[in-house]
């Protein structure tokens, strides 16, 4: 079993207040609401970030991280991941 679960992907920047516009590839997209943390997969790393503030706009989930993000690394297409929790 996969150690991440893919819950978004970065489709693209949102306004000017450093939020991103994911497009939620799981079947709750309310879950975001719940979240205090994800992974962003940059394809280099793995970043652990902090989750300020998520809104819903259209079929899209717009995601305010707490850390400031270079612009370079908020591109199309990064995967956004959950770590899975065993089940006991």
């Amino acid at each position: 079993m996969e150690q991440f679960l893919q819950v978004g992907v970065i489709s693209s920047t949102h306004g000017l207040r450093g939020e991103v516009k994911v497009f939620p590839t799981t079947d709750d997209a309310a879950r975001f609401q719940t979240l205090k943390e994800v992974i962003l997969d940059t394809g280099k790393e793995k970043l652990d970030l902090e989750i300020q503030s998520v809104r819903f706009f259209k079929q899209f989930v717009i995601v305010k991280f707490i850390r400031e993000l270079l612009k370079t690394l908020l591109r199309q297409g990064l995967w956004i991941h959950l770590e899975r929790q065993e089940n006991k």
